[in-house]
């Protein structure tokens, strides 16, 4: 059996009050939902299938993905590059040896030189080793410094040297002169723990 849609007058009058109640706006028409497909935009001059359309669609994908992308995606980007650079950097001044420090060196030469060594004033075995050195310039130049019997003269004098405080050239003779005070000073120093000390008996 079928009815055709003029034959029934019930369904008509529903039918016709539904589509009258659309038209004023109560009824929104949502049997039609949006495409969510985005339509493939082509450029102009590329004909053909193949690889022209995939040239065409992955420019158009690469724009969207340029499009997309948002400032805070930007930002962090270039944060992340910069603290990679400084890590970067931190790592090779890390790697990098230190410079050495520069080494000073006296040009000037000793014109007169002496050297006094005396005994410690708390009375223990080590010395107080003075010199007097006159330079070139007329500039004169006192060094103070407590060693030891143990202390070499050759090591005294090299130290001078390598911290600046004596020209090069007048090591063999500055070595010289506090060899010779340091044995006079051991001689003495010897001579008077063997001397008899004087007393009187009763």
């Amino acid at each position: 059996m079928q009815l055709c849609y003029n034959e029934v007058q019930t369904l008509q009058t529903d039918v016709d009050k539904f589509l009258e109640d659309v038209t004023n706006g109560i009824y929104p028409l949502t049997a039609f939902a949006p495409n969510d497909r985005v339509p493939v935009q082509r450029l102009p001059g590329v004909s053909g299938t193949g690889g022209g359309a995939a040239s065409s669609a992955s420019s158009v994908s690469g724009a969207d993905v340029d499009r997309s992308r948002s400032p805070a995606d930007s930002t962090t980007c270039s944060a992340s590059t910069s603290a990679t650079g400084q890590a970067a950097v931190m790592s090779q001044s890390a790697t990098e040896p230190e410079p050495e420090p520069e080494k000073i060196i006296e040009s000037r030469k000793i014109v007169r030189m002496s050297a006094e060594l005396k005994p410690t004033e708390n009375g223990s075995t080590a010395f107080v080793l003075t010199l007097l050195l006159k330079l070139e310039d007329m500039m004169n130049r006192q060094l103070t410094a407590e060693i030891s019997e143990s202390d070499d003269a050759d090591m005294l004098v090299n130290e001078l040297v390598l911290y600046g405080f004596v020209k090069e050239d007048d090591y063999a003779e500055l070595t010289k002169m506090v060899r010779d005070t340091l044995q006079a000073a051991l001689l003495k120093s010897a001579s008077d723990a063997s001397a008899p000390s004087d007393c009187s008996s009763y």
